[in-house]
């Protein structure tokens, strides 16, 4: 069940654990969702924006690695739930139904995607333009990419521009970014300026459940507003979304 606004200013990130621990989305916030390389992250940004355009919450999504109608096939398929394969072929009764009301959804949400930023800049002269209550934004390492021996201290000026954008736009951020199979978030130089800066920091792992193809867990690692814990939920890729325990 998706919590609407149970608190004033908040709305539901799209999983309910996780919306227990932290009451929701608030604006000023800057959630970052972390996982090996295609480990969920892209999954887990285009739940909390399914559930942003179903609550009618203004959002700009930022994505510096795919195509606009790419980041949308995958955002109907969320909310329709058709597969992203049916999608490409020829739907008719209630599955072409499904898909306009997931374009409708989105639409009366004045949701906008954008794939052609690369820069903290571009998004925030976007922001200004749009006034989003919610920021989101696939692949944010991209931004304003330099030089490999500058990686590091580049992401971690990126991570430190939208905290302070997140308070100046008063809208909430939410972001991705990966880290190396075998790495410690506290201890990888990339990560942990999100660890550092990053009201809630979310780690999402395999947990190897037993029988339960795309079982993951959701680790709540940092949370500005509560408590920290580890809630379980099902990848279902090919419908770009997880699946929330009944």
């Amino acid at each position: 069940m998706i919590l609407d606004r149970l608190n004033d200013g908040y709305f539901s990130t799209g999983f309910p654990g996780l919306d227990r621990l932290t009451g929701g989305l608030n604006r000023k916030r800057l959630l970052t969702f972390s996982a090996a390389p295609g480990g969920g992250m892209s999954t887990a940004l285009l739940t909390v924006a399914a559930a942003a355009a179903r609550q009618h919450v203004p959002t700009l999504y930022i994505d510096t690695e795919s195509t606009e109608e790419l980041v949308r096939s995958r955002l109907i398929s969320n909310l329709s739930g058709i597969t992203r394969e049916a999608l490409r072929g020829h739907l008719e009764g209630d599955d072409r139904d499904k898909t306009t009301l997931a374009s409708e959804v989105i639409g009366a949400a004045r949701f906008t995607i954008d794939t052609s930023v690369q820069s903290k800049n571009e998004i925030l002269a976007l922001a200004l333009d749009l006034e989003p209550r919610l920021i989101l934004i696939d692949g944010v390492r991209l931004l304003d990419a330099g030089r490999a021996d500058t990686f590091a201290e580049d992401v971690a000026q990126t991570v430190i521009a939208l905290k302070k954008m997140s308070g100046s736009l008063n809208a909430a951020i939410c972001v991705t970014h990966p880290m190396p199979r075998s790495a410690r978030p506290f201890d990888e130089p990339s990560v942990e300026p999100f660890v550092n800066h990053s009201d809630q920091f979310v780690l999402i792992k395999d947990n190897g459940w037993p029988g339960s193809v795309g079982g993951v867990e959701m680790n709540l690692m940092k949370n500005r507003s509560g408590p920290t814990e580890t809630f379980c939920v099902t990848a279902d890729f090919e419908h770009s979304r997880y699946l929330m325990p009944s």
